[in-house]
Order: structure tokens, then sequence, then C-alpha cells
């Protein structure tokens, strides 16, 4: 069976969206915060600031991939997560998430992931601002362990922020194989805003194609602490769909 998406028309799609992005001027504004799925923006967190984030999600495996075939399995749960950010400097961060998996009332470890960023220079007003990013995860679910680095180019307007992550995701353990990928963002809404509205696209090109779309959004409760909601839905086969509520709490900040 063909993913709704080909594979023709993802590349096709990721031209278009780096196009989009590359070309298009504006006004630049903040955006500090990531996205709601893990696509990252050109913004580190501050110098010697920390942000502690709890992530709840629903995990929807309603299909999974045998031998290229989609069978129905219903192993829904949930996951606990935990995450820390930390800038080292104004340009340089590290972040680290554990998570435990609860199904039929039994926990187990999930996941860990461990990432750092190192932004170039400070947000450019008219041009993209770009930074680099190289993450380490180990998902004891899927049975798989991956290094990624990744090219994070942004491009911020008056009220939009566009950002867009290149990857490409090496396998160390497990059965999917290296592939290349992307992740896409549109936010609308300043950040002092207390509402902001958003999406993300994304596509790994591995021996199994996955892709999702997830739109969300921003909830700020005070200056330093923030929610963010949304469902992320499966376009391809393989993948998962999920619900997802964080939230985020800074504190600390340079002298």
């Amino acid at each position: 069976m063909q993913n709704i998406f080909t594979l023709r028309d993802n590349r096709t799609t990721v031209v278009r969206l780096l196009a989009i992005v590359l070309l298009t001027s504006g006004v630049a504004s903040a955006h500090r915060d990531d996205y709601i799925n893990e696509t990252f923006v050109y913004r580190t967190v501050g110098r010697h600031t920390a942000e502690v984030e709890y992530w709840l999600d629903r995990i929807d495996n309603l299909q999974e991939l045998d031998d290229g075939i989609a069978i129905p399995r219903h192993r829904d749960f949930l996951r606990h997560s935990f995450a820390l950010e930390y800038g080292i400097t104004d340009h340089f961060m590290i972040d680290g998430l554990a998570a435990t998996d609860n199904q039929m009332g039994s926990y187990g470890f999930g996941r860990l992931r461990l990432e750092s960023r190192y932004r170039f220079g400070e947000e450019r007003t008219h041009g993209i601002s770009p930074a680099v990013s190289l993450e380490y995860e180990d998902d004891r679910r899927e049975n798989r362990r991956t290094l990624t680095p990744r090219l994070v180019l942004n491009r911020d307007f008056k009220e939009f922020n566009t950002t867009l992550n290149v990857l490409r995701e090496i396998e160390l353990q497990g059965p999917q194989g290296n592939g290349w990928g992307y992740t896409a963002g549109v936010r609308y809404g300043e950040e002092k805003h207390r509402l902001r509205f958003g999406a993300e696209v994304q596509h790994t090109f591995k021996r199994h194609v996955e892709g999702a779309v997830i739109p969300q959004m921003w909830i700020k409760l005070t200056d330093k602490a923030t929610v963010k909601v949304g469902y992320g839905q499966r376009i391809t086969y393989a993948g998962q769909s999920f619900f997802r509520a964080v939230l985020e709490w800074e504190f600390g900040g340079k002298e």
C-alpha cells in the first residue's frame, strides 16, 4: 500500500518549504521556545538560565508495519517525560529528557534524549538565522538508538515564526536504518501574547517513511511559565498519532 504522501511528493514539499523560508522577507521578532514535537528553533536558552519541562503523551499505535503490511494492533499507552534545558552561554545550550511509559497499569523506562545546540551570532532582522544541533536518543519501546545532527534555519516575521530543520538520522541500533528527514514549523503570535497558534509538518525517509502533521497552541501562564498543547496526526502508515501537553517553567538567568 502506498503512503498518503509519496516519497517524490515529500521531497518536492521540502524544496518548496525551504524556498519559502529563504526567499520571503519580513521583520524579526522573538521566538524562543521549540515546537511541541521537537522542531528546534534558532534561539537557545540564555546563559545560566534553566528551563524545566513536564510532558504528558497519550500515544496511539493503531497500526504497525509488519514486512510492509499495515496490521491493526491496539497498543495505546501514556508517556510521562521530564526535561531540563540549560544555557552554557548565550549561544550554546544542552538539553536532557527522560520518559517512563504506562501501559496496562505498569510502568517502564521509555526514552532517553540528550541534545546540544549552537546558534551562530545574533538573530537577523532580514535573512536566515542558522543553528546546528546534535541529538542522541535511546527509545526502549522501539529498541532503537540514534544519533541525529540537524541544521536549523529560522526566519521571523512581525507576527510569524517559520523554522525548517534538515536532519540525518543515524541508527546505532535498531531495524529502521539511516535516513534523511525534515521538520517544518509555522507559528502565529509574538511571545508576549497569551495565546499563540502553530503547526508542524514532519517526514523521515528511512526503511518505513514516517510523517505527521501537528497543530498546536501555546498558552502563556506567566512570564516564566507556558503550557503547550498539540495533536499529532500520522499521515503515513508508519509512525504514531499522539496527544501531548507540555508545561514549561523557566528560572535563573545571566548575571
